[in-house]
């Protein structure tokens, strides 16, 4: 099971993430800055197969349309990042948040 999680999350890959309105937005870049964040997480039992997907979309680009950016992260038993991979192997804005479960990611 995934949960969405919003509030203020700091992490130096990804710059600070701010809370707007419900849903988390990323202020990284100015590039970035007017993009909308979300962040789905979950485990399948153990702290090894932790999982965290992150996407980003133009404000107001629904959940279930194409116009995201989506990678994944996955995590070790320690709680340390090992990877990252973006879906599709690319960080193209055409993908779906609500599929993200669905791509291949390299």
């Amino acid at each position: 099971m995934f949960m969405a999680i919003s509030g203020e999350i700091r992490d130096r890959e990804f710059g600070k993430f701010v809370d707007e309105g419900g849903k988390t937005a990323v202020r990284t870049s100015e590039e970035e800055k007017h993009l909308t964040m979300l962040v789905a997480y979950g485990t399948s039992g153990n702290a090894l197969n932790r999982q965290e997907y992150v996407g980003w979309a133009a404000p107001g680009t629904a959940t279930s349309a194409a116009g995201w950016r989506i990678c994944k992260l996955e995590y070790n038993a320690s709680g340390m990042n090992v990877s990252k991979k973006w879906a599709d192997s690319n960080a193209d804005f055409d993908k779906i948040w609500d599929s993200k479960g669905d791509y291949t990611y390299g």
